[in-house]
């Protein structure tokens, strides 16, 4: 009976375990740097990812300190992704629309906008289901990346005129 609730434990810790692994890719860079998004491609050690904030960036792979792979694609959504062709970002935009839809798949959903992102980094549609701002032409990550950002300019253009004055 005590094997049973130790062996039942085990599997509840797992199954929390496997449903807390993050979504999402992590790469720490030499200089202890953390980004994080959708690995796109990984040859010879250089990555190539799109961030959470929509920018595709390479890393050398004499960069790369650390890289941590988030969960796969539920086989559903892996599936379904191989039914479509992914290089285009309409298919793959109504596919991550889809699975931000379906509670089990957002995460899913999530990282594919990522990948629409990769394809056109001006999808607005993508970065707007990404929560992104955009904020006089330019996309923030978030209404206080983008107000923060919007603050720093204001700073900006307030000490040029005080300068011409």
């Amino acid at each position: 009976m005590r094997i049973v609730g130790l062996t039942a434990a085990v599997a509840i810790l797992c199954g929390i375990a496997t449903a807390l692994a993050p979504a999402q890719d992590v790469v720490k860079r030499a200089d202890g740097t953390l980004l994080r998004g959708e690995i796109l491609a990984d040859a010879g050690g250089t990555i190539r990812m799109v961030t959470t904030a929509g920018e595709v960036c390479v890393i050398p792979a004499g960069e790369v300190a650390r890289v941590k792979r988030g969960k796969p694609l539920d086989p559903v959504v892996a599936e379904r992704l191989g039914a479509i062709d992914a290089g285009r970002p309409r298919e793959l935009y109504a596919l991550a629309r889809w699975a931000m839809g379906e509670k089990k798949f957002a995460r899913d959903g999530r990282r594919l906008m990522l990948r629409v992102l990769a394809i056109n980094p001006g999808h607005a549609r993508a970065r707007l289901a990404l929560g992104h701002v955009d904020a006089r032409g330019t996309w923030y990550p978030s209404a206080r990346a983008a107000y923060l950002a919007e603050g720093e300019a204001m700073k900006e253009e307030e000490s040029k005129e005080m300068g011409e004055g």
